[in-house]
């Protein structure tokens, strides 16, 4: 296959490693691992073999160790575990971090996380997302104009296996597998950027100070590159995606997000997106004010002309709020009628 940014024209044999790979992740779908179809596979190996020399067998060889590396690092702001990996395209490929390098360098970790199996189970409604997952980054590997830093940051913790599909949202396990934080620190870093304040009030107020509520959460994220799912009915069935999770794993605390569209100011400008708070909010959830900023305005104005030109006017200052649906509220909705 070919793309924009000099992939192959012309088919190369896989070396040994790539082969081993595939064949383990031909098998992998048997024993509930994450894996990806024949066709993905291929377009991802025409990427990891883009950079040239010996970086895919290389990865494929150190993955484990790499993974765990990047998996430590993925604390913070969320570009921890993309700069461990360009500490290590750096130091220990001898290659410069460039574009093409970080393509490649995520292409072939996706193919050796593909073969083997999660750190701990996932839940089956989990598993069935793998394949379109890895279709949509092998997709735009191959075909992006430019790869975005935030895009490369969220691939850096999937190949690691920090963050899952979840159909309408990412999923990062971090919290839950130790290696982010817990509610006492989540509240000092939202402390720290902006005035809290809880849209809730006692009730919100109640929630947090809940023995459970100091245990691990897990944290959702938004991919652009996958939209499909964005609607009213994906996003239910992303919530119950993440019961299942919850269900298996009794030390999580429930399910937060930061974001612009939990912003009340949203519900009169862009009603039609009123579902992404009213429902959480009606099911048990409370809100936490975060803070404004360029990157709520930028992120806020994407998909909108309306939101665009009320910013720009200076009649709308989008507000980022974080999100928490505790365990015992989420899982009760979840084992309710779909309907509820």
């Amino acid at each position: 296959m070919s793309g924009r940014h000099g992939l192959p024209g012309r088919r190369e044999r896989a070396s040994p490693s790539l082969k081993g790979a595939r064949a383990r992740a031909v098998r992998a779908i048997v024993n509930g691992r994450p894996t990806t179809t024949g066709a993905t596979q291929v377009a991802l190996a025409a990427v990891a073999r883009s950079a040239g020399g010996a970086l895919d067998e290389l990865l494929c060889c150190h993955f484990d160790k790499l993974a765990e590396e990047l998996r430590a690092a993925c604390g913070g702001d969320g570009s921890g575990s993309a700069t461990r990996l360009n500490n290590y395209l750096k130091k220990s490929a001898g290659l410069p971090p460039s574009d093409r390098v970080r393509r490649a360098a995520i292409a072939s970790l996706a193919i050796a996380m593909s073969a083997r199996p999660p750190a701990r189970p996932l839940p089956i409604s989990i598993e069935a997302l793998y394949p379109r997952t890895f279709q949509v980054l092998a997709e735009y590997l191959a075909n992006s104009a430019v790869y975005d830093p935030d895009c490369y940051a969220k691939d850096a913790r999937f190949v690691a296996g920090v963050t899952v599909p979840a159909g309408a949202q990412l999923v990062d396990l971090q919290f839950a597998d130790g290696w982010g934080s817990d509610l006492r620190s989540l509240l000092r870093h939202v402390a720290m950027i902006g005035r809290l304040s809880l849209a809730g009030d006692a009730r919100g107020a109640a929630m947090l100070c809940r023995p459970e509520s100091w245990n691990n959460w897990l944290e959702i994220h938004t991919d652009q590159r996958n939209l499909e799912d964005f609607n009213e009915g994906g996003w239910d069935d992303c919530y119950r995606r993440i019961a299942d999770i919850l269900r298996g794993r009794s030390e999580l605390a429930g399910l937060w997000g930061a974001s612009w569209f939990y912003d009340p100011q949203l519900l009169e400008i862009s009603p039609r997106l009123a579902y992404l708070q009213e429902r959480p909010l009606e099911r048990g959830a409370v809100m936490v004010r975060l803070r404004g900023g360029a990157i709520h305005a930028q992120r806020a104005a994407q998909t909108s002309p309306t939101r665009t030109s009320l910013i720009a006017a200076g009649r709308y200052r989008p507000i980022c709020y974080a999100m928490f649906w505790p365990r015992r509220e989420l899982l009760a909705w979840a084992s309710g009628p779909p309907s509820s």
